[in-house]
């Protein structure tokens, strides 16, 4: 099976709806098959990486946003988070990272998504969780199970009357948890029982109160602040 160069097809990767797919670890086998199957089922261009090198990155940059499947077989998810960290501050923007070949049970995944990890794959999820959570993560959604985030919103409720609340509405905590839940504005709306033009309004108001852009980065002040 030739190797994927994202030097030599890096234009291909960005005119692909400016995304690309980027699986990065030592398994070159596992990593090629996986890039093969999930072009197949996303049409997003895929290229695998036998390690992590930025200059080999810095090649599919482009209008979108590139997803970074990064391996943890055989090391803590803490590990690899500490590795991609580099590049996720310098174009915090740019890419979206998620992990797999997890480890159920070690309760890592809040601190991981406060670091600014996206979703995680683990050792026992069948190939079509891959890439409906690839897709998921690609449309800007968050591919991490509710009560994850649940949890994550609960254990921080006393700061979030010291901290969020002073700063937003008992109803824009609502809505601002939906959106952490990865709902969209019309789920919202049935939701809380509300239009969806009330949500857009909300929502604007949100990300104007606490200086945000983006449901992502909304869902990232969320889990510092909420």
């Amino acid at each position: 099976m030739p190797d994927r160069k994202p030097k030599t097809s890096g234009a291909c990767a960005i005119n692909m709806q400016g995304k690309a797919i980027l699986i990065v670890g030592p398994n070159k086998l596992q990593n090629e098959l996986m890039a093969s199957s999930l072009e197949k089922e996303t049409a997003v261009k895929c290229f695998a990486l036998n390690n992590y090198a930025e200059s080999e990155l810095d090649a599919l940059q482009g209008e979108g946003h590139h997803l970074l499947l990064y391996d943890c077989m055989g090391k803590e998810a803490g590990e690899c988070m500490e590795e991609c960290a580099p590049l996720i501050e310098k174009q915090p923007g740019a890419h979206l990272l998620c992990l797999f070949n997890l480890r159920r049970g070690t309760g890592k995944e809040e601190s991981l998504l406060m670091q600014g990890a996206r979703g995680f794959f683990y050792l026992e999820d069948p190939f079509q969780n891959l890439a409906k959570g690839v897709q998921a993560v690609l449309n800007g959604e968050f591919w991490v199970s509710r009560k994850i985030m649940t949890d994550l919103i609960e254990k921080n409720n006393q700061k979030t009357r010291r901290t969020g609340q002073d700063i937003l509405s008992r109803r824009e905590i609502e809505i601002l948890t939906k959106i952490v839940e990865g709902a969209t504005n019309e789920q919202i709306a049935n939701k809380l029982c509300i239009s969806t033009h009330t949500v857009k309004t909300h929502i604007y108001n949100i990300f104007k109160k606490i200086n945000v852009k983006s449901r992502f980065q909304s869902a990232l002040w969320a889990a510092k602040h909420l």
